[in-house]
């Protein structure tokens, strides 16, 4: 049976509604790995400790509110007033390598949310979409692979469109693998999406040759 020391989940850097805190608890609760662990919440640090060491998970989720709480409306603003220009990294570009370095996982969830959330605002799914096709496929992964491949059954066809281009701007083999399996209908979106499969087959044929 796992023990809690305390319930005060404030510290100076998030301050915990009692929704959260019961949230938070919850999640502790259901976390077998605890199992007869000790939870010790210390609140000059803001850290949560196990008796064996500091619960990730905990301190992923509480980075994650955190985003939402403090960066979202940034990054909205951000995205409907900066231009996306090859070479040239934005205010939105330099945020998120920010949070990438502070914490990658918590940065994935947070964007995912926002970027399921705003599903029925092309606008904001566009600049989601340019602003993780920037950003190295390994890193992003697995949540910018899968809100591109959201983007590729919208209605929307500038957001399929959106979409194409980041697996183009990552290029790898399994953006090819997921390029020729998309359907799209406009004639358009087809010759550019045969465009983008053909050009990255070539890529990789001529550096299989030169390897």
């Amino acid at each position: 049976m796992k023990k809690f020391d305390k319930s005060i989940f404030d510290t100076g850097e998030i301050d915990f509604s009692e929704e959260e805190i019961g949230f938070l608890i919850n999640q502790l609760s259901l976390d077998t790995s605890l199992k007869d662990e000790i939870i010790t919440i210390d609140p000059k640090t803001d850290l949560i400790f196990t008796s064996s060491d500091i619960n990730e998970n905990i301190i992923n989720k509480k980075r994650a509110i955190k985003l939402e709480k403090e960066f979202t409306h940034k990054l909205l603003h951000f995205l409907r007033e900066d231009e996306f220009e090859y070479g040239f990294k934005n205010r939105a570009d330099l945020l998120i390598k920010e949070q990438m370095h502070i914490n990658n996982l918590a940065t994935k969830e947070w964007l995912n949310k926002l970027y399921v959330s705003n599903f029925n605002n092309p606008d904001i799914l566009i600049g989601i979409l340019r602003l993780i096709s920037r950003q190295n496929v390994d890193e992003i992964s697995p949540e910018g692979k899968t809100m591109a491949i959201g983007a590729l059954s919208h209605k929307n066809p500038e957001v399929q469109e959106c979409g194409i281009r980041v697996f183009e701007s990552w290029g790898t083999l399994d953006s090819l693998k997921i390029l020729e399996n998309v359907e799209v209908h406009s004639h358009w979106l087809k010759d550019y999406l045969s465009k983008v499969i053909g050009n990255i087959q070539t890529e990789h044929a001529h550096f299989s040759k030169k390897n």
